[in-house]
């Protein structure tokens, strides 16, 4: 019988079979993990996951304005309009979202209203449709549905009211003065409640999945024991004609 190289038996890489062969072995292990993790990732996320709301308001940039006497908002738009409306929705977001102009301005009204809350700029969202002219002014919050609803329904007004402001010299301070109009409105019911625990727990389910499954993987690659045809070839240098595994015999009055 020729000897051969261990080189010639070496390893020619993972099949499926043998990936599937690891995952059916050690299937209960691997699902007994992912549960747990799961159970504890969701009571978790249960426990500390905070709960968002969320309101929006839509605005128009009724640049039609600026051409002819306004009739209401829903106008045909000219070029010139819809130009200058997409040039200055930048500069509406801008000063939304980076300055504290208009988060000082809402915070002046929460004394008058206990719904509104005093905010930051980064709770407000603005995300905009260039084509339709239209900007949506998003809140968050955890306190309610009803503050968050009060308190982008003031965002929206104060940016109106922002936008009308003057300089020293008598003229506006904002290109699009006169061409901004509150479209849509929140209610309490239209706010959105988010919690994102159960996707933190499916998450967290998914990667103790794919981890206890690559940890039986790895060790079943470390394994140096002599299990199949191919690792005696690859131990002793033969080839293999047929073999036989070991079996365990209890003779009568053995111990």
């Amino acid at each position: 019988m020729e000897e051969k190289t261990k080189n010639e038996y070496a390893d020619d890489g993972v099949t499926l079979g043998e990936l599937w062969n690891v995952f059916v072995k050690n299937i209960v292990a691997i699902i007994g993990i992912t549960l747990v993790v799961a159970v504890c990732a969701g009571v978790v996320s249960k426990l500390f996951v905070k709960t968002q709301y969320k309101a929006s308001a839509t605005l128009i940039i009724n640049a039609k304005n600026l051409y002819e006497e306004p009739s209401n908002v829903n106008v045909s738009y000219d070029n010139a309009a819809i130009t200058f409306g997409k040039n200055v929705i930048p500069v509406l977001s801008s000063m939304v979202t980076k300055t504290d102009v208009v988060s000082d301005a809402v915070n002046k009204k929460t004394s008058a209203d206990k719904n509104i809350e005093k905010v930051n700029k980064k709770a407000i969202g603005v995300s905009y449709k260039e084509e339709e002219l239209l900007v949506t002014i998003t809140y968050t919050t955890l306190s309610s549905k009803k503050h968050a609803a009060a308190t982008v329904n003031a965002i929206a007004d104060t940016i109106v009211d922002v936008s009308l402001e003057k300089g020293t010299d008598g003229y506006d301070v904002y290109p699009f003065a006169k061409t901004i109009s509150v479209i849509q409105r929140p209610t309490e019911e239209k706010a959105v409640a988010i919690n994102k625990w159960k996707t933190y727990t499916i998450i967290a389910a998914l990667v103790a999945l794919v981890l206890s499954y690559l940890a039986f993987f790895i060790a079943s690659r470390l394994d140096d024991t002599v299990n199949s045809k191919k690792d005696i070839e690859y131990s002793t240098g033969f080839d293999v004609i047929a073999y036989v595994q070991d079996v365990s015999v209890k003779t009568k009055g053995s111990k």
